[in-house]
């Protein structure tokens, strides 16, 4: 992906829950590429090194929270289909 913004083929991206300059060897490269995009969107449960350079930085959630919503959807969709 750094590699296709340096190109100039990827203008925007979305990522989730990763620090992407702790990723690569390159740190320098990495945060260069980010820092050209167009529109980056980070979503993630810390406010990390790569939402610096984010235009939109989104909330996640932890794994709890994710199963206690799932378990919600689950007992709204069994609702629904025995009625």
């Amino acid at each position: 992906m750094i590699e296709a913004i340096h190109q100039d083929k990827l203008k925007a991206m979305y990522l989730f829950g990763e620090e992407i300059s702790l990723v690569d060897s390159n740190a320098n490269y990495v945060n260069e590429g980010l820092s050209r995009l167009e529109f980056f969107v980070v979503q993630d449960i810390f406010f990390s090194d790569t939402c610096r350079f984010a235009d939109v930085v989104l909330p996640a959630s932890v794994l709890k929270n994710r199963m206690a919503h799932k378990a919600y959807h689950c007992q709204v969709l069994r609702a629904a289909l025995s009625v």
